[in-house]
């Protein structure tokens, strides 16, 4: 993988992934169901604090993160979810909007060397590949719940 298929191929699903919330009306974003007992709003959070995560490691290419990779993914999940419950639609999405402009900025400062090779962050582990982490946490994040969106269009407007 090249840092230009990379960036490719994440503004492909990120562009599918905004087409389809902008087809939801604004006050279906409340409304739990898209996920159990998640939003539409929980899940953009959702999204926004993992990509937020890659470019904490990007930027600063040193493996810290927040202490919630400690736990397991239905506990982050969870205390992600309680950390954004609060918060507006309107803060969601414009933080959404914001923290994929600043992941694709660190993304266009790197290297095809930094992006396959572990040694380009300090702490990660040799068996890691730096895009694979990153696309877990980005476009594959959003081709795994772009499903659920198109399920919850279809239960709220069909």
């Amino acid at each position: 993988m090249d840092i230009t298929e990379f960036i490719l191929t994440l503004k492909k699903s990120r562009n599918k992934w905004d087409t389809l919330l902008k087809t939801f009306r604004i006050e279906d974003f409340e409304k739990i169901g898209v996920i159990a007992e998640r939003s539409l709003k929980d899940l953009v959070a959702h999204m926004s604090w993992y990509e937020m995560e890659m470019v904490g490691l990007l930027s600063t290419k040193i493996l810290t993160g927040s202490d919630l990779w400690g736990l397991k993914d239905d506990e982050r999940n969870q205390a992600i979810y309680e950390m954004n419950k609060g918060r507006s639609v309107a803060e969601i999405l414009e933080e959404s909007a914001q923290v994929y402009s600043r992941l694709h900025k660190v993304l266009n400062l790197l290297t095809d060397n930094e992006l396959s090779s572990p040694a380009a962050c300090e702490g990660v582990p040799d068996d890691w590949v730096p895009w694979k982490v990153i696309a877990g946490n980005s476009y594959e994040h959003y081709q795994q719940h772009i499903g659920d969106l198109e399920n919850w269009y279809f239960a709220l407007y069909n």
